[in-house]
């Protein structure tokens, strides 16, 4: 069994807002936590197979 956080409306309300970064750092650590963001979500919908050949972020 998966343990996640559950799905919040503050969550799915942060989904698609773009966001100004000052620096590499910020927009990786942004990127990661999105994706782990999504993950949860994808989770907490029951679907906790085979999702990571689903999901992909690039990180220059």
């Amino acid at each position: 069994m998966v343990s996640t956080k559950p799905v919040t409306t503050q969550l799915l309300s942060a989904i698609g807002k773009l966001d100004q970064f000052t620096s590499f750092e910020e927009e990786s650590d942004s990127r990661q936590q999105h994706i782990i963001a999504a993950f949860r979500v994808l989770a907490q919908l029951g679907f906790v197979f085979d999702v990571a050949a689903n999901l992909s972020v690039r990180n220059q």
